[in-house]
């Protein structure tokens, strides 16, 4: 007894087992449904290789902006006293 389906390698459709009912999906016919049940959660469809790239980029984005935080040393002067920021010594 299956408890969700689970894809065959053997054939190609999901299958599942509820009691005596044996479920079988076509390929196709489930990602016609996963997509419908997506966009209702709110969530398009996207492959492994799409979120991939997608978090890739918004890594390498979110590291460009840190990278610029911290060679903004103005700012952190800015900060002198606050939050633990410490600065020694005369800004030149």
């Amino acid at each position: 007894m299956s408890e969700k389906l689970r894809w065959s390698a053997s054939v190609p459709y999901y299958f599942a087992y509820k009691g005596d009912v044996i479920i079988e999906v076509p390929h196709e016919a489930f990602r016609k449904h996963l997509v419908a049940y997506l966009a209702h959660q709110g969530m398009a469809f996207k492959t492994w290789s799409q979120l991939d790239r997608e978090a890739r980029e918004a890594w390498e984005k979110q590291y460009a902006l840190e990278t610029a935080l911290k060679a903004n040393l103005d700012y952190w002067i800015t900060l002198n006293g606050q939050e633990g920021v410490e600065c020694h010594g005369e800004q030149k």
